[in-house]
């Protein structure tokens, strides 16, 4: 059986191990991070950006218009669509549009 604490997102696992998780875990329980409250993540890909070196797992790398690149243990994982807790689902667009975030950051 699974739990609501199996959607956890642990950000030192690989990239490619991330995008099965919220396949896998897709529609329930879901995977989520914590970022100011609990960021519920819905789609994403394993990103063609190099390993930023010294950036630990969970780290935000970069910000742009098609998602979050976030570090990971092996590799960078774009979140494309994504959702705040007590609110809609939406895009990474309009998440980065309504909300401040900056690189270095970290999801924990």
């Amino acid at each position: 059986m699974l739990k609501k604490e199996d959607g956890r997102i642990d950000w030192g696992k690989s990239a490619v191990d991330i995008k099965n998780h919220l396949r896998g875990l897709y529609p329930w329980p879901g995977a989520f991070t914590a970022w100011k409250g609990t960021l519920k993540v819905h789609k994403g890909r394993v990103a063609d950006a190099e390993f930023q070196s010294g950036a630990e797992p969970g780290t935000i790398i970069e910000v742009t218009k098609e998602g979050i690149l976030v570090a990971c243990g092996m590799g960078v994982f774009e979140i494309t669509e994504l959702q705040p807790e007590n609110k809609k689902r939406m895009s990474a667009a309009d998440f980065i549009k309504g909300y401040r975030l900056s690189k270095g950051e970290r999801f924990a």
